[in-house]
């Protein structure tokens, strides 16, 4: 019987940390800014990958699991001072907020320091920056907290409790 308590109880615990947080499978809002003034949007999409799930004509964005990439897939130069809001970034598989950017990447052309704007949200301004060609891009990584859900720490509860009564010494 103490064999099967333990067995339940790793099993218990082990499952309660699978949960994998990812943006693919939310529905993201993205808005454009100019001038402070919404330009375009906002527009709703659900994150799939592959796959850009927004399009405003200059710039499409794709977002993945825990990024966006920002790119012109136009050809020529295209001058940009555009601010891009995305929100309702919620996390599948497990919640999570957003506390910082892990890391910007440009492919030539200027950024201003992205914005977090709230725990699932930010802003990312391209001041005045210049496509060249169809190869400019910008990279935001994510850096998030995963915030353990009530059921998952529920199981994991579980799984202390079963294991401290298996160890429990029974008198003979």
């Amino acid at each position: 019987m103490r064999k099967l308590v333990a067995v339940i109880s790793f099993g218990l615990f082990g499952f309660a940390g699978l949960a994998q947080a990812s943006l693919i499978g939310d529905t993201v809002t993205a808005e454009v800014q100019f001038g402070g003034v919404t330009a375009q949007g906002p527009a709703n999409a659900l994150v799939v990958d592959p796959g850009v799930e927004f399009d405003f004509g200059n710039v499409d964005i794709d977002v993945f699991d825990a990024s966006a990439s920002f790119f012109n897939i136009l050809g020529g130069s295209v001058t940009l001072d555009e601010t891009y809001l995305l929100t309702d970034l919620d996390w599948v598989g497990q919640a999570g907020e957003i506390v910082g950017v892990l890391s910007s990447s440009f492919g030539g052309l200027s950024i201003a320091p992205v914005i977090v704007t709230g725990p699932h949200s930010l802003s990312v301004t391209l001041p005045g920056s210049t496509f060249v060609g169809s190869g400019a891009f910008v990279n935001v990584a994510l850096d998030v907290v995963h915030v353990p859900e009530p059921a998952s720490l529920a199981l994991l509860g579980l799984g202390l409790a079963a294991l401290g009564f298996s160890r429990r010494k029974k008198p003979h």
